[in-house]
């Protein structure tokens, strides 16, 4: 994240994954974005202490990253994958700048008659340097995904399937992540960017605190 840096680990498990660690360092404010990476790249090793080589994936968020919903008409698998194709290399354009990939939300049934695929964008730049640091504190990098979905999956392996609507929220210091959940399956998932800065906005007028006070006050009754 663009204040602290957060690392899971978990292990492979016979019903899922199990968390066996956490940890959360708060990056200070730098003059410079190359000290600001330095620093979050020594933060990382400093978790990372242990020997040996970890195998690891890395959150993608903020405002180099965008997500968008995309439905397609009820049509075969091959068809779909094929007009998907085309979606991500419009979306990816020609300037060579950005990365593209696609995943399928839902299949089309009796509810819902069409495919339903979400498209995430991200800034060349950013991500290479986000597979950088974690590579240069000893990562080996299997993946990269959006932490909207991360936070799906997450939600998916505590909680199962619950029936209804779900609305799940990550209020970080200046990005929240969003998912949308139908019956187990996310049907939508957003990043949006400076939307916690305006989550506290509402919290400094709503109960009169000053700037401070509303984030310690969210950190207190938002943080897991």
């Amino acid at each position: 994240g663009g204040s602290a840096v957060k690392v899971v680990a978990v292990r492979r498990t016979l019903r899922g994954f199990k968390v066996v660690g956490a940890a959360r360092k708060r990056l200070l404010r730098a003059p410079t974005p190359e000290e600001a990476k330095t620093a979050a790249g020594k933060l990382l090793r400093d978790v990372l202490k242990s020997e040996g080589k970890h195998v690891g994936v890395v959150g993608l968020s903020g405002r180099d990253i965008n997500l968008r919903v995309v439905p397609q008409p009820n049509t075969s698998p091959t068809n779909y994958r094929q007009m998907m194709f085309y979606e991500v290399e419009q979306a990816r354009g020609s300037a060579g700048d950005l990365y593209a990939d696609y995943c399928t939300l839902r299949e089309p049934d009796s509810y819902f008659p069409q495919w339903l695929a979400m498209v995430g964008i991200g800034k060349s730049s950013y991500v290479d340097e986000r597979l950088g640091l974690a590579t240069s504190a000893g990562v080996d990098v299997r993946d990269a995904v959006p932490n909207s979905v991360a936070l799906y999956t997450a939600y998916r392996n505590a909680y199962g399937v619950e029936g209804g609507t779900n609305l799940l929220l990550d209020i970080g210091a200046d990005t929240i992540e969003m998912a949308i959940v139908r019956g187990g399956r996310m049907i939508f998932a957003r990043n949006v960017s400076q939307g916690a800065r305006t989550f506290d906005s509402n919290v400094m007028g709503m109960a009169n605190l000053g700037a401070e006070e509303a984030e310690a006050r969210k950190i207190q009754h938002g943080n897991l």
